[in-house]
């Protein structure tokens, strides 16, 4: 399962890039039962109903004939391990509820809603397949005075007549 977070950014840490912590909730496979809910990840059987697939096949008469339907197995929720005793830790669940400090490093020139992706640092996932993602979802703050498009910054900037038919010198505000 993936997790979503948001980050705020300013407008300079979106220009410059950044390093950012964030505080993630989130599902980690059982240390001490490694995943199985079963104590010491060894005390369970194989479900005798789907035979250890986590399918089981549902017969039905109709008045058309036999329809066969494969759907998840019941009597180990679609598992395919019976847990003989339960992981103390997990409660047989076979995964523990964690809070995480992820360091993340934003690029340089981030746009606003923008999501940035980090492979297997989601959640657990069920049966030891590999974990989700964890996709940050990026807010950028407006500059007071910059607009940005595109890789473009740009500045509506008032000035005085005269400087514009004879020349001068004008402060133009930058990122820096």
């Amino acid at each position: 399962e993936d997790i979503e977070v948001n980050v705020n950014l300013s407008f300079k840490e979106s220009v410059f890039g950044c390093e950012k912590t964030i505080k993630v909730n989130k599902l980690d496979k059982c240390a001490h039962c490694h995943g199985t809910g079963a104590k010491d990840g060894r005390e369970y059987e194989t479900c005798p109903d789907c035979n250890g697939t986590g399918q089981a096949r549902y017969t039905q008469n109709t008045i058309f004939g036999q329809m066969v339907n494969v759907g998840p197995c019941k009597t180990c929720n679609a598992t395919g391990k019976i847990v003989k005793t339960k992981c103390p830790d997990c409660n047989g669940k076979g995964n523990i509820k964690t809070q995480q400090e992820i360091k993340i490093k934003i690029p340089a020139g981030i746009d606003d809603d923008q999501t940035i992706t980090l492979r297997g640092k989601g959640n657990a996932s069920v049966r030891n397949g590999p974990n989700g993602d964890l996709l940050i979802n990026v807010s950028v703050e407006q500059h007071p005075v910059l607009v940005r498009e595109g890789y473009n910054l740009l500045l509506d900037l008032p000035i005085p007549f005269t400087t514009a038919c004879l020349g001068g010198k004008v402060k133009i505000p930058t990122t820096d």
